[in-house]
């Protein structure tokens, strides 16, 4: 009996750990979430290496921050394929998301800034490929490590969600690996802040 209960009680403690810890995340966020921060660097603090890939309106290139010499990548968007493709409201509200979380399984966004031409994200540099690429190499990966994916996901939604944020595009190619095997899951595009029902 007396087991019984101190796992009982140890569980009721994670849980209200886990509910604290919410509770300071959606604090913290609603603080960012009201800021609307100006441009916080300038591309003439990043060196260009390479383009990592391209979409419809934008590419991510590797660059190095110059003082710093750190690596991040940086998403340009065209202004006017953006408005072409009316996705400015996705965009904006991509930007507004990615500046006001913070979670081990999400990349962050490190910093912004807009030129005539561009929008600028520059988020962390994830060097280990997307989950896609390693997928494609092994065929399928084993029940553990799908579990160790699946767990990480469900905790960054589960954070997400306390914060009435919905992600919107959950695949492959959007779940990067970090150096140590770790998932971030990038691309917050189509994400989007819902109270109540969209």
């Amino acid at each position: 009996m007396g087991n019984n209960a101190a796992t009982a009680n140890k569980k009721v403690d994670a849980a209200e750990s886990v509910k604290e810890f919410l509770d300071q995340a959606k604090e913290d966020f609603e603080k960012k979430w009201k800021k609307n921060p100006t441009n916080t660097a300038s591309l003439d603090n990043f060196e260009r290496i390479k383009t990592l890939g391209t979409g419809s309106f934008g590419r991510v290139m590797i660059v190095q921050r110059k003082p710093t010499k750190e690596y991040f990548a940086m998403k340009i968007l065209d202004k006017q394929k953006v408005v072409k493709l009316k996705q400015v409201e996705h965009t904006l509200n991509e930007k507004r998301i990615l500046q006001a979380i913070s979670f081990p399984f999400l990349v962050s966004l490190k910093y912004h800034f807009k030129d005539n031409s561009n929008l600028y994200m520059v988020l962390e540099y994830v060097p280990g490929d997307e989950m896609f690429s390693h997928l494609r190499k092994v065929g399928r990966f084993s029940e553990p490590h799908s579990r160790f994916y699946a767990a990480q996901i469900v905790l960054a939604f589960e954070y997400l969600h306390y914060l009435d944020l919905i992600y919107r595009d959950l695949k492959p190619e959007n779940l990067l690996i970090d150096s140590q095997g770790y998932l971030k899951v990038t691309d917050f595009g189509f994400a989007k802040r819902v109270k109540d029902r969209t």
